[in-house]
């Protein structure tokens, strides 16, 4: 994680329990402070819901415009897009 800042963990299937358990290892978890859950999911855990249909249109959802950002963000993809969204 320090030398590449990404870590891939490949087929993995967490419940929203597991994923926030997992967070949690790293340090405190916090939710987003303008993007709210559609879904009974946990206040740690919000899906991106593009504005315009499909998911995950919105990116940098990752709360580094606040004053004191989470140094890491735990992302679960369950849809690629097959173009674009690669931003390595």
């Amino acid at each position: 994680m320090l030398e590449h800042m990404v870590v891939f963990f490949p087929d993995q299937f967490l419940t929203n329990k597991q994923h926030v358990s997992l967070g949690s290892y790293f340090g405190k978890l916090e939710g987003h402070p303008n993007l709210k859950n559609q879904d009974e999911l946990p206040p740690e855990i919000f899906q991106l819901v593009a504005t315009n249909g499909g998911v995950a249109d919105e990116s940098h959802t990752d709360i580094t415009f606040q004053k004191n950002p989470a140094q890491m963000s735990i992302l679960n993809m369950v849809t690629s897009p097959e173009v674009d969204g690669d931003t390595m």
